[in-house]
Protein backbone atom coordinates (compact mmCIF):
# COMPACT_ATOMS: atom_id res chain seq x y z
CA UNK A 1 0.00 0.00 0.00
CA UNK A 2 1.12 3.79 -1.13
CA UNK A 3 0.12 6.76 0.96
CA UNK A 4 0.99 10.25 0.74
CA UNK A 5 0.36 12.84 3.91
CA UNK A 6 0.36 16.02 3.81
CA UNK A 7 0.68 18.21 7.10
CA UNK A 8 -1.50 21.70 7.68
CA UNK A 9 -1.58 24.02 10.30
CA UNK A 10 -5.28 24.70 11.59
CA UNK A 11 -5.71 18.97 -20.14
CA UNK A 12 -3.05 17.65 -21.17
CA UNK A 13 -0.92 18.68 -24.57
CA UNK A 14 -1.64 15.69 -26.95
CA UNK A 15 0.47 14.48 -29.88
CA UNK A 16 -1.34 12.18 -31.96
CA UNK A 17 0.24 10.24 -35.00
CA UNK A 18 -1.27 7.54 -37.67
CA UNK A 19 1.30 5.57 -38.96
CA UNK A 20 0.68 4.24 -42.87
CA UNK A 21 -1.63 4.75 -45.42
CA UNK A 22 -5.54 5.91 -44.49
CA UNK A 23 -6.81 3.44 -47.02
CA UNK A 24 -5.67 0.86 -49.57
CA UNK A 25 -7.48 0.69 -52.75
CA UNK A 26 -8.61 -2.55 -53.78
CA UNK A 27 -5.97 -4.31 -56.42
CA UNK A 28 -8.89 -6.08 -58.37
CA UNK A 29 -12.76 -7.45 -58.02
CA UNK A 30 -11.47 -10.77 -57.53
CA UNK A 31 -8.70 -10.09 -55.02
CA UNK A 32 -8.41 -7.87 -51.80
CA UNK A 33 -5.28 -7.50 -49.45
CA UNK A 34 -4.82 -6.64 -45.89
CA UNK A 35 -2.72 -4.36 -44.35
CA UNK A 36 -1.90 -3.82 -40.84
CA UNK A 37 -0.09 -1.29 -39.52
CA UNK A 38 -0.06 0.51 -36.41
CA UNK A 39 -1.71 3.79 -34.37
CA UNK A 40 0.38 5.56 -31.68
CA UNK A 41 -0.34 7.97 -29.39
CA UNK A 42 2.14 9.89 -27.11
CA UNK A 43 1.20 12.31 -23.92
CA UNK A 44 3.01 15.49 -22.51
CA UNK A 45 2.91 17.18 -19.60
CA UNK A 46 1.10 16.90 -16.49
CA UNK A 47 -2.56 16.55 -15.19
CA UNK A 48 -3.83 20.25 -14.60
CA UNK A 49 -4.46 20.39 -10.97
CA UNK A 50 -7.62 22.94 -10.32
CA UNK A 51 -8.84 23.39 -7.45
CA UNK A 52 -12.90 23.55 -8.01
CA UNK A 53 -15.75 24.64 -5.67
CA UNK A 54 -16.73 21.39 -3.57
CA UNK A 55 -20.50 22.82 -4.01
CA UNK A 56 -20.27 23.44 -7.55
CA UNK A 57 -17.16 21.06 -8.93
CA UNK A 58 -17.38 22.47 -12.05
CA UNK A 59 -16.32 26.03 -11.44
CA UNK A 60 -12.52 26.35 -10.38
CA UNK A 61 -11.90 28.50 -7.47
CA UNK A 62 -8.51 29.84 -5.56
CA UNK A 63 -9.05 29.28 -2.20
CA UNK A 64 -5.43 30.04 -1.27
CA UNK A 65 -2.24 28.20 -1.06
CA UNK A 66 -2.35 24.49 0.00
CA UNK A 67 0.33 22.15 0.41
CA UNK A 68 0.14 19.10 -1.93
CA UNK A 69 1.03 15.33 -2.63
CA UNK A 70 0.91 12.72 -4.79
CA UNK A 71 0.74 12.78 -8.80
CA UNK A 72 -1.93 10.74 -10.65
CA UNK A 73 -3.17 9.93 -6.66
CA UNK A 74 -3.26 12.88 -5.02
CA UNK A 75 -4.69 15.76 -2.37
CA UNK A 76 -4.58 18.84 -3.68
CA UNK A 77 -6.48 20.85 -1.27
CA UNK A 78 -6.41 20.89 2.38
CA UNK A 79 -8.17 23.50 4.73
CA UNK A 80 -6.14 24.84 7.54
CA UNK A 81 -8.51 25.26 10.67
CA UNK A 82 -8.84 28.39 12.59
CA UNK A 83 -10.74 28.61 15.79
CA UNK A 84 -10.52 32.30 15.86
CA UNK A 85 -9.40 34.77 18.61
CA UNK A 86 -11.73 33.56 22.28
CA UNK A 87 -12.37 34.92 25.23
CA UNK A 88 -11.22 33.35 28.38
CA UNK A 89 -13.93 31.22 29.91
CA UNK A 90 -14.49 29.00 33.14
CA UNK A 91 -17.21 27.32 31.55
CA UNK A 92 -17.06 24.37 28.75
CA UNK A 93 -17.08 26.07 25.14
CA UNK A 94 -17.10 25.25 21.85
CA UNK A 95 -15.47 27.29 19.02
CA UNK A 96 -16.41 26.95 15.62
CA UNK A 97 -13.76 27.01 12.73
CA UNK A 98 -13.89 29.94 10.31
CA UNK A 99 -15.34 28.68 7.06
CA UNK A 100 -13.51 28.42 4.01
CA UNK A 101 -13.00 31.70 1.97
CA UNK A 102 -12.04 32.32 -1.78
CA UNK A 103 -9.78 35.31 -3.17
CA UNK A 104 -12.23 34.95 -6.17
CA UNK A 105 -15.82 36.12 -4.84
CA UNK A 106 -16.79 33.24 -3.97
CA UNK A 107 -19.20 32.70 -1.33
CA UNK A 108 -18.17 31.39 1.93
CA UNK A 109 -18.29 27.17 1.83
CA UNK A 110 -17.53 24.52 4.52
CA UNK A 111 -14.39 23.24 5.58
CA UNK A 112 -13.29 20.39 2.97
CA UNK A 113 -10.76 18.60 1.33
CA UNK A 114 -9.94 18.07 -2.32
CA UNK A 115 -8.60 14.91 -3.93
CA UNK A 116 -7.74 13.19 -7.50
CA UNK A 117 -7.45 10.08 -8.51
CA UNK A 118 -6.25 9.61 -12.09
CA UNK A 119 -4.62 6.71 -12.34
CA UNK A 120 -7.23 4.71 -14.53
CA UNK A 121 -6.87 1.62 -12.60
CA UNK A 122 -10.12 1.58 -10.37
CA UNK A 123 -8.41 0.33 -7.53
CA UNK A 124 -9.79 2.58 -4.62
CA UNK A 125 -8.46 4.96 -1.96
CA UNK A 126 -8.70 5.76 1.69
CA UNK A 127 -8.63 9.18 3.59
CA UNK A 128 -7.06 9.57 6.83
CA UNK A 129 -6.83 12.11 9.26
CA UNK A 130 -4.53 12.34 12.56
CA UNK A 131 -3.95 15.07 15.58
CA UNK A 132 0.08 15.30 15.83
CA UNK A 133 -0.46 17.04 19.55
CA UNK A 134 -2.58 18.43 21.60
CA UNK A 135 -2.57 22.37 21.00
CA UNK A 136 0.24 24.34 22.45
CA UNK A 137 1.89 27.35 22.05
CA UNK A 138 4.33 27.40 19.64
CA UNK A 139 6.91 29.51 21.58
CA UNK A 140 6.76 27.33 25.18
CA UNK A 141 5.69 23.50 24.49
CA UNK A 142 4.22 23.01 27.98
CA UNK A 143 1.96 25.69 27.71
CA UNK A 144 -0.59 23.05 26.83
CA UNK A 145 -4.36 23.30 26.45
CA UNK A 146 -5.52 19.83 27.99
CA UNK A 147 -8.51 18.56 26.77
CA UNK A 148 -9.07 20.37 23.91
CA UNK A 149 -11.10 18.41 21.09
CA UNK A 150 -11.71 18.88 17.17
CA UNK A 151 -15.04 17.45 16.06
CA UNK A 152 -15.75 17.48 12.36
CA UNK A 153 -19.12 16.66 11.43
CA UNK A 154 -21.68 16.24 8.53
CA UNK A 155 -19.28 14.65 6.13
CA UNK A 156 -20.27 14.23 2.21
CA UNK A 157 -18.39 13.91 -0.60
CA UNK A 158 -19.43 16.14 -4.61
CA UNK A 159 -17.83 15.92 -7.91
CA UNK A 160 -18.41 16.71 -11.37
CA UNK A 161 -18.04 13.14 -12.62
CA UNK A 162 -20.42 11.34 -11.18
CA UNK A 163 -19.61 8.15 -13.53
CA UNK A 164 -17.93 6.37 -11.15
CA UNK A 165 -19.22 5.55 -7.65
CA UNK A 166 -18.92 8.00 -4.77
CA UNK A 167 -16.06 7.76 -1.91
CA UNK A 168 -17.98 6.48 1.09
CA UNK A 169 -17.51 9.18 4.43
CA UNK A 170 -17.52 8.91 7.88
CA UNK A 171 -21.41 9.39 8.95
CA UNK A 172 -20.50 9.58 12.53
CA UNK A 173 -19.11 12.43 14.31
CA UNK A 174 -15.24 12.64 14.58
CA UNK A 175 -14.09 13.99 17.94
CA UNK A 176 -10.29 13.85 17.57
CA UNK A 177 -7.79 12.39 20.20
CA UNK A 178 -3.78 13.30 19.64
CA UNK A 179 -2.22 10.25 18.21
CA UNK A 180 -5.48 8.57 16.54
CA UNK A 181 -5.91 8.45 13.26
CA UNK A 182 -9.26 8.33 11.82
CA UNK A 183 -11.23 7.38 8.28
CA UNK A 184 -12.83 10.35 6.63
CA UNK A 185 -13.16 8.56 3.18
CA UNK A 186 -13.11 5.48 1.32
CA UNK A 187 -13.15 4.82 -2.06
CA UNK A 188 -13.68 0.82 -3.07
CA UNK A 189 -12.91 -0.54 -6.29
CA UNK A 190 -14.39 1.36 -9.23
CA UNK A 191 -15.49 4.40 -7.31
CA UNK A 192 -13.56 7.64 -5.93
CA UNK A 193 -12.15 8.24 -9.77
CA UNK A 194 -11.52 11.60 -11.19
CA UNK A 195 -11.80 14.86 -8.61
CA UNK A 196 -13.89 14.57 -5.36
CA UNK A 197 -14.18 16.79 -2.76
CA UNK A 198 -14.93 15.97 1.09
CA UNK A 199 -17.01 18.96 3.11
CA UNK A 200 -17.40 19.18 6.38
CA UNK A 201 -20.84 20.77 6.04
CA UNK A 202 -22.27 23.25 3.67
CA UNK A 203 -23.68 26.76 2.83
CA UNK A 204 -27.84 27.73 3.25
CA UNK A 205 -27.22 27.91 -1.51
CA UNK A 206 -25.84 24.40 -1.53
CA UNK A 207 -27.87 22.29 -4.14
CA UNK A 208 -27.69 18.88 -2.80
CA UNK A 209 -30.38 19.01 0.19
CA UNK A 210 -27.39 19.36 2.85
CA UNK A 211 -27.52 20.48 6.10
CA UNK A 212 -26.69 24.13 6.31
CA UNK A 213 -24.18 24.96 8.68
CA UNK A 214 -22.49 28.16 7.87
CA UNK A 215 -23.48 31.41 10.15
CA UNK A 216 -21.80 34.84 9.34
CA UNK A 217 -19.61 36.32 11.82
CA UNK A 218 -20.59 39.24 14.08
CA UNK A 219 -19.11 41.87 16.49
CA UNK A 220 -21.61 44.08 18.06
CA UNK A 221 -24.26 43.03 15.33
CA UNK A 222 -21.93 44.38 12.40
CA UNK A 223 -20.25 41.86 10.03
CA UNK A 224 -16.52 40.88 10.08
CA UNK A 225 -14.11 41.69 7.02
CA UNK A 226 -11.30 39.24 6.55
CA UNK A 227 -8.38 41.18 5.50
CA UNK A 228 -6.79 38.44 3.54
CA UNK A 229 -9.70 37.26 1.18
CA UNK A 230 -11.76 40.85 1.50
CA UNK A 231 -14.68 38.72 2.16
CA UNK A 232 -17.04 38.87 5.30
CA UNK A 233 -16.09 35.93 7.82
CA UNK A 234 -18.03 32.87 8.42
CA UNK A 235 -18.11 30.38 10.63
CA UNK A 236 -18.72 26.32 10.42
CA UNK A 237 -21.09 24.41 13.12
CA UNK A 238 -19.50 21.22 11.58
CA UNK A 239 -16.00 21.59 12.96
CA UNK A 240 -15.70 22.68 15.85
CA UNK A 241 -13.41 22.81 19.17
CA UNK A 242 -14.10 22.04 22.72
CA UNK A 243 -12.67 23.41 25.36
CA UNK A 244 -13.12 22.25 28.76
CA UNK A 245 -13.96 25.08 31.21
CA UNK A 246 -11.32 23.41 33.86
CA UNK A 247 -8.61 23.73 31.88
CA UNK A 248 -5.55 26.56 32.54
CA UNK A 249 -6.08 28.76 29.87
CA UNK A 250 -3.14 31.79 29.14
CA UNK A 251 -3.29 34.77 26.65
CA UNK A 252 -1.12 32.77 24.26
CA UNK A 253 -1.83 30.89 21.23
CA UNK A 254 -2.12 27.78 20.63
CA UNK A 255 -1.19 25.39 17.75
CA UNK A 256 -1.56 21.60 16.84
CA UNK A 257 -0.85 20.06 13.54
CA UNK A 258 -3.32 18.03 11.45
CA UNK A 259 -1.35 15.33 8.98
CA UNK A 260 -4.00 14.16 5.99
CA UNK A 261 -3.05 11.08 4.28
CA UNK A 262 -4.65 9.47 1.41
CA UNK A 263 -3.58 6.13 0.15
CA UNK A 264 -3.51 3.67 -2.49
CA UNK A 265 -5.87 -0.01 -1.40
CA UNK A 266 -4.14 -3.13 -2.31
Amino acid sequence: MKNMSLKSFLLTSLTLMVVGPLALASQSASATSDVSNNGTIKFTGEYDWEKVDPENPGKIVDPGESETTGKSLRIDYVPTLDFNQQVVSSEDQVYPAKAQLFHDGTPARANYVQVSDFRGTGKGWTLQLSQDYQFRNPEDKNIILNGAVISLNHSWANSANQSTGKPEVQKDVIEMMPGTTYDLATAKPGAGEGTWLISFGASETNKLSMKPSLEQMLVDKKPVTDPVYKQDVYVNNSVSLLVPGKTEKKAVPYQTVLTWTLSELP
